[in-house]
């Protein structure tokens, strides 16, 4: 099963008056999303329910010690929350860093290249 593609936006060099608008999309709880793994992102996680919701995100292996430290994170209703992420530690083997499948489609989430 393929994962739904998230697109990422590049934050605007180290001083912007106008900033860059971020894309908030649905996680899709059927197949997943994925996003290419960048040197340093940020993911950016909006529970627009009316109660908790948990976030999750899929970690990698990191040699030599093969720790795992994948996000699985309670939401209160309305909040946002924000997760640096790196290539080291989250990108696949294609890749790609992934959301798994089952989350609630009233998490929103929004990458952002840094």
């Amino acid at each position: 099963m393929a994962e739904t593609a998230l697109t990422p936006v590049t934050a605007l060099g180290h001083y912007s008056q106008v900033g860059v608008a971020v894309t908030m999309t649905a996680v899709d709880n059927t197949n997943g999303n994925k996003f290419v793994a960048g040197v340093n992102q940020i993911v950016l996680v909006q529970n627009t329910s009316g109660g908790a919701l948990t976030f999750q995100m899929t970690s990698q292996p990191v040699p030599p010690t093969n720790r795992l430290g994948s996000v699985s994170q309670s939401l209160a209703a309305g909040e946002i929350r924000a997760f640096r992420v790196t290539e080291s530690g989250w990108e696949d083997t294609n890749g790609n860093v992934l959301i798994p499948t089952g989350l609630n489609t009233s998490l929103k989430v929004g990458i952002i290249n840094l």
